[in-house]
């Protein structure tokens, strides 16, 4: 009996030790622009802050944890300003709309809607992403 209860712990703890945790006092902002291929701002492009955070459990090595924390869109020159919470995965920006990145400074390798956010450059919470070059799909 006490073997159960033990297993039942331990499994409980282990599927929430890995869950994503927004921290709702720290709040990042990115912000940049989306042209196309010819250098023209892309206007209202939708784009989401995308969370996502690997962790293994009892019962399971390679569980993923997602979340969409921020959504904004582009105004009529292709720039964007999304304001998000600071979390414990991995942040990514991504695309909507079947828009995929031609040229990028961190496109995700095999997903060409997401682009990985370098958040040990952020400058008094503020990330500034140069240009990103995209395309429809």
């Amino acid at each position: 009996m006490n073997f159960k209860i033990l297993f039942f712990l331990f499994t409980i703890a282990g599927i929430s030790c890995g869950k994503i945790q927004l921290d709702g006092m720290t709040f990042y902002t990115v912000q940049g622009k989306i042209s196309d291929s010819f250098n023209q701002g892309k206007a209202n492009v939708g784009l989401d802050i995308y969370v996502e955070k690997t962790f293994g459990t009892f019962l399971n090595a390679n569980s993923t944890d997602r979340a969409i924390t921020a959504s904004s869109k582009t105004d009529q020159n292709g720039n964007f300003k999304i304001t998000f919470p600071k979390s414990n995965g991995e942040v990514y920006l991504l695309l909507q709309n079947g828009y995929g990145v031609i040229d990028s400074i961190a496109i995700n390798s095999g997903n060409s809607h997401l682009i990985k956010l370098d958040m040990e450059k952020l400058n008094n919470n503020l990330l500034e992403i140069n240009t990103i070059k995209i395309k429809g799909l």
